[in-house]
């Protein structure tokens, strides 16, 4: 398709033939840069929108429908989570992106009733505990505040973590996530 792409534009525009952009285009040193498949198909890619490089160089890629998938250095591909995310028209899950200090959680945050905690657990909901932030009611929910932790024991390679949301019971709403930025 990419090939049927690039045709349909060199004839849309008047002055480039495929000759003259052949001729035209400079040699890039292939040690200037890698190649590499991420994945196969609608089972490893869906519906794809963005990409993300890790420093580990694995890479997270998005669907439009809410899920995220992780290729890890050796190109083995798996799903990282699904996000409920609205679908109709273009709308969707549109990107992803690395912070590029990539050991510090951080979230935006509001609370309008006396807040709670996020927890940041690997491998389950019970699984070692990484780090707790702790969300103070920041005067109502479009007042909003950030908060971070330091995680600790965080694992090698990859990981699920799973963000537990704890409060008081019979509180009402807990707090809101605004955004919510994870940096190793």
């Amino acid at each position: 398709m990419a090939a049927h792409l690039f045709t349909a534009l060199l004839l849309a525009l008047p002055s480039v033939t495929p000759a003259t952009a052949a001729a035209t285009a400079p040699d890039i040193p292939p040690g200037d840069y890698q190649q590499v498949q991420l994945a196969t198909g609608p089972p490893e890619i869906g519906e794809a929108m963005s990409l993300a490089v890790l420093p580990d160089r694995g890479v997270l890629h998005t669907a439009r429908d809410g899920t995220v998938r992780h290729t890890d250095p050796a190109g083995n591909t798996k799903v990282a989570g699904k996000l409920d995310v609205y679908t109709h028209d273009e709308e969707g899950l549109q990107g992803i992106a690395a912070d590029p200090a990539f050991a510090t959680n951080r979230a935006r945050v509001s609370a309008g009733a006396p807040g709670g905690t996020i927890e940041v657990r690997a491998g389950s909901a019970t699984g070692t505990l990484l780090g707790t932030l702790t969300v103070r009611n920041t005067g109502g929910w479009d007042t909003f505040a950030n908060v971070s932790a330091n995680l600790s024991d965080t694992p090698s390679g990859t990981t699920t973590l799973f963000l537990l949301f704890k409060g008081m019971t019979g509180q009402g709403n807990l707090l809101d996530v605004d955004t919510f930025t994870l940096t190793r």
